[in-house]
């Protein structure tokens, strides 16, 4: 597992994500924020299930503890990305797009029509022993 970086923010000068494969179409995504590398705390753990396409891959994103569950579009144009939280909505971005953007441009996520993938459990732990 590597931290892929995200676009710096207003509020965020330092962003980064982690993605764990655990099957295809189905992984972990830790985003980290902050002002410096140095100072990148977790803001966010998600379980991210990949559904059926229609116009662009399409992703439901279940915040840890279930409490939130936030729904994706990621378009061959970065414009016509999408997400229901109410950043995307005020602003127009969000770490939520943000994140599946650059984890699928890194080439680390695995498409939900692919076979099986490993995961190990030392992604596992490192990913929620970031967020304890």
């Amino acid at each position: 597992m590597r931290e892929i970086e995200l676009p710096a923010t207003r509020t965020h000068a330092s962003r980064c994500c982690c993605w764990t494969q655990v099957h295809a179409g189905l992984g972990l995504l830790l985003v980290k924020e902050g002002k410096t590398c140095t100072t990148r705390k977790p803001t966010g753990h998600y379980l991210v299930e990949e559904q059926q396409p229609e116009y662009c891959r399409r992703f439901k994103l279940t915040k840890e503890g279930g409490t939130e569950v936030y729904w994706c579009g990621i378009a061959e144009r970065p414009e016509d990305d999408m997400c229901d939280c109410t950043g995307f909505e005020s602003h127009g971005l969000c770490k939520h797009v943000d994140a599946l953007r650059a984890t699928i441009y890194a080439d680390v996520m695995v498409d939900r029509n692919a076979g099986p993938v490993t995961c190990f459990s030392e992604d596992l732990d490192y990913l929620i022993g970031d967020i304890n």
